[in-house]
């Protein structure tokens, strides 16, 4: 017990030492809370090969899953199937060439879009319409239900309307198209024509689509299971990234071993051609093809791949973008990506956009990033 005279002592003397007020749990608990958000959100460094630059273009804390990117005007036009409102879910975002985001079509007029395209002149009534496909409703219970085709006018605030419903189809996972994942329009003056092509990676089949709201099978790939899908230069042949062979699923917030797929080539009338266009990659997703101006490089395959995830929080992971040399060698562009998706040539640079972390199985957090790799 100190002495009167001590406590005298220590009012009086400048030094005397005051014990500072403790932080309080709530704002202990703020910061720590804080400081593991930034580190799950944070983009990661990545890499490029020489000729090439990379740099951040749409940082975190905007979007959740961004995947497709269709280039439009000067930027692209990109779906996003996180956020939810009951049973609504998505957003599709309009991105401007300095990084800008604008909501273009709101979770309220949508189903989760996993994937979408801009439906061309000549699709019937529906030129300049958003076609998306989409999960029945939100959370991962959505992913292995039929999905369904919306359309969606980005000129109008009206909800979007379903074209059609994908039919269950062949044996694999019960004929079940769920797990939607990419959605493209035939060329135009191609024989693919007047057809929009979505993904259905449960059963591993390729539907068409048609304006009259016809959905069908396109193909069913024999042991492997789609993904990403583009089409090739003279649009003689649809291209499919293939996640390799089909087995048990797997179920959410469980990584998967690294499967071995290949780029597939199809004709038009679902015809796979026998010798694969590239094979041996190990998780391969989207897909796109360089334009004719794109300097050397014009006319070549570009796709993204995934590798195995790294552990929840690790700074980089372990995903790339490629290009298919002229002799069909894959060639690293890029690396230190989490979970590179869709692919676009915006200009003079290709657009790679990252969900890092999968919101529909539980990751629920602004973390999706877009990058731009530019040539030197």
């Amino acid at each position: 017990m100190k002495s009167a005279g001590v406590v005298i002592c220590c009012i009086a003397l400048a030094g005397c030492a005051q014990p500072a007020p403790s932080e309080s749990g709530e704002s202990a608990a703020t910061r720590e809370t804080d400081a593991a958000v930034k580190r799950l959100i944070a983009a990661p460094p990545i890499s490029a090969a020489p000729g090439f630059s990379a740099s951040l273009l749409v940082p975190p804390g905007e979007m959740y899953d961004p995947l497709t990117l269709i280039p439009h005007g000067d930027g692209v036009w990109l779906n996003d199937d996180g956020r939810e409102e009951g049973e609504r879910g998505g957003r599709i975002y309009a991105v401007g060439k300095g990084g800008n985001v604008t909501v273009l079509i709101d979770t309220n007029r949508l189903y989760p879009p996993t994937g979408f395209d801009i439906a061309p002149a000549g699709f019937g009534s529906f030129a300049g319409q958003i076609f998306t496909v989409s999960q029945p409703r939100s959370t991962s219970l959505g992913t292995r239900r039929n999905h369904v085709i919306l359309r969606v006018d980005p000129s109008t605030t009206d909800p979007a309307h379903e074209h059609c419903t994908l039919p269950t189809h062949g044996d694999v996972e019960g004929g079940v198209p769920g797990g939607g994942l990419d959605a493209r329009f035939g060329p135009t003056g191609s024989a693919f024509a007047g057809r929009l092509f979505a993904v259905a990676i449960f059963n591993a089949t390729i539907y068409q689509i048609t304006p009259d709201g016809t959905c069908s099978p396109f193909v069913t790939l024999p042991g492997q299971r789609p993904f990403g899908i583009t089409f090739n230069a003279d649009g003689s042949r649809l291209l499919v990234a293939t996640g390799g062979p089909v087995g048990p699923p797997v179920p959410f917030g469980v990584t998967p071993p690294a499967p071995t797929g290949s780029i597939l080539a199809i004709r038009a009338d679902g015809t796979i051609d026998p010798t694969p266009v590239a094979e041996g990659i190990e998780r391969p997703y989207g897909l796109a093809v360089a334009p004719a101006d794109f300097g050397s490089f014009g006319g070549q395959i570009f796709y993204t791949t995934g590798g195995i995830a790294p552990p929840v929080g690790s700074p980089q992971g372990r995903g790339a973008l490629y290009r298919l040399g002229k002799d069909g060698t894959p060639v690293s562009v890029a690396t230190g990506f989490f979970r590179p998706t869709g692919i676009a040539f915006v200009g003079n640079a290709i657009w790679i956009a990252d969900i890092k972390g999968d919101f529909i199985p539980g990751q629920q957090l602004p973390d999706g990033t877009v990058f731009r790799i530019t040539r030197d």
